[in-house]
């Protein structure tokens, strides 16, 4: 995947998974890589994702972000991809901190079931449902640089603690099988038609 994308195979690589909006936080993202790349010179940042309608000419204005902090050679666009799976098998790290709340954060299960370790906005609901700050990932505040900056300099530092987070993550996960949620409706609706 490395080689395909045209990445060094021994770089640290962050991913970002979504569409790109406005409120996904993707210029905080890039502006806690430029911090990052002093600490971890060969780390990449990769973004996934098509431009969303309403949000046209966002791609651009990153791309110019990334070129004024002078780290466009460490952030790459990959445009809309159907082989999420294999990208966030290729990575070290998931980034998901929008700058608004997320009711769920789909992005965030499907790199834990990856065994990839994520950092999610702590945001009392959604991602910080689902991450259990420090055992299956890491939680950092929205629209704050310093913040996701350290929490992936965290990870990238420490290869122990990445591996633990993605190992937990895994396991943890299994709550969001269909089966698992299934049968969670089941009873959550048993309840409901046999409530007096």
């Amino acid at each position: 995947v490395r080689q395909e994308l045209g990445l060094p195979i021994n770089a640290s690589l962050v991913v970002v998974v979504g569409r790109l909006m406005r409120r996904k936080g993707l210029d905080i993202f890039i502006r806690a890589m430029a911090e990052v790349v002093a600490h971890h010179p060969g780390a990449q940042g990769l973004i996934v994702g098509e431009v969303e309608i309403t949000d046209i000419g966002l791609d651009d204005e990153l791309k110019q972000l990334a070129m004024s902090l002078e780290i466009d050679q460490h952030i790459h666009f990959t445009g809309y991809r159907r082989d999420v799976p294999r990208l966030l098998s290729a990575a070290d790290v998931l980034s998901f901190v929008p700058s608004q709340p997320e009711p769920f954060g789909r992005t965030v299960v499907e790199a834990m079931a990856a065994g990839l370790p994520a950092i999610a906005a702590r945001c009392d609901f959604g991602p910080e449902e689902i991450i259990e700050d420090g055992q299956t990932g890491l939680l950092a505040e929205s629209e704050n640089v310093d913040a996701l900056s350290g929490a992936i300099d965290r990870l990238l530092a420490d290869d122990e603690l990445r591996a633990a987070l993605g190992t937990n993550a895994e396991l943890a996960i299994r709550r969001f099988a269909p089966e698992t949620v299934a049968m969670q409706w089941d009873e959550a609706l048993s309840r409901a038609v046999h409530r007096p």
